[in-house]
């Protein structure tokens, strides 16, 4: 199966996306974008498939995927019966790399995201405490506005680069 090329439309009053879905499962087909993901699970079971790796996901599931990687989020079966009760939510977070200028991230002091960024070809499950840790910066992005939005991506980007985890 051939990934589709989605067109993310990003609102021209913001450098970067962040938003959170709530949907009866997720609707996205396979497919890929030239933006940076950051995918945090909040609510949700199913399959995950990121590039050539496919793995089952569930509420906490934190991936950061690079440019052009197709990925694909399938729910459970179940999420398809009409249940009321079930909803698949996520956070996603989706940025180009010039989203701060065209050399930015080129700055000696952007090395260690550089690195990430290069990392992020394949894909990254982000786990144990850097999960915890980004998973509530996320969520406390959507009471942040203007410099300080980007300042705490920034803070979310040095911690998934300095982490081993």
């Amino acid at each position: 199966m051939k990934p589709k090329q989605e067109k993310l439309i990003l609102d021209p009053n913001f450098s970067f996306v962040l938003q959170k879905d709530v949907y009866a499962y997720y609707p996205t087909p396979w497919h890929y974008h030239p933006e940076y993901e950051l995918v945090l699970v909040v609510k949700s079971t199913g399959k995950r498939i990121v590039g050539n790796h496919e793995e089952n996901f569930s509420d906490g599931d934190l991936v950061f995927m690079g440019p052009n990687l197709p990925h694909w989020y399938q729910n459970d079966p179940i999420y398809h019966q009409g249940n009321t009760k079930l909803t698949a939510e996520a956070i996603v977070i989706h940025f180009n790399e010039d989203f701060l200028g065209k050399d930015f991230f080129n700055a000696p002091e952007m090395a260690d995201i550089r690195g990430l960024f290069k990392k992020s070809t394949y894909g990254l499950k982000i786990l144990g405490k850097t999960r915890q840790k980004v998973a509530l910066m996320m969520n406390e992005m959507f009471a942040l506005s203007g410099y300080r939005r980007i300042l705490h991506l920034l803070d979310v980007l040095e911690i998934l680069a300095l982490s081993e985890e």
